[in-house]
């Protein structure tokens, strides 16, 4: 039933570079300042995957799920380009950046410090992992 779906319905999008057929739909019904979609497709989708739609960049960021037929997963739109400095030569990455302002207020689980910035990337290109270790 997927094939059909992704067949008639599906747009183009590139997936880590892969050209093929996704599912795309807004992750929530409401306006929100974030661009979050869901994505559904006929290949194996994780966490930290790039996905190229309509000339944007997005990372799938949660709700990886597979069943017999297909994957889905929500993704979101990379807002910024990190340059990461690799042996005297500059390399982009993109990234979701979010600064959250966090408070402590009574009869909350967690306690955060305020000021925190939140940088979500691709984490399975070798070069990322042997820059962050």
């Amino acid at each position: 039933m997927i094939d059909f779906f992704l067949r008639e319905k599906g747009e183009l999008v590139h997936i880590n570079g892969v050209r093929q057929l996704g599912l795309i739909r807004d992750a929530t019904d409401t306006i929100r300042m974030t661009d979050e979609k869901i994505i559904r497709a006929a290949t194996p989708l994780q966490t930290g995957d790039i996905v190229d739609y309509r000339y944007e960049r997005y990372l799938v960021i949660s709700q990886v799920d597979r069943n017999e037929q297909s994957c889905r997963g929500r993704m979101k739109k990379c807002n910024q380009r990190l340059a990461l400095n690799w042996n005297g030569q500059i390399k982009w990455i993109d990234a979701v950046v979010e600064a959250r302002t966090f408070s402590t207020e009574t009869g909350k689980v967690i306690s955060m410090p305020e000021g925190n910035i939140i940088v979500r990337l691709q984490y399975r290109t070798t070069q990322i992992r042997r820059a962050l270790h």
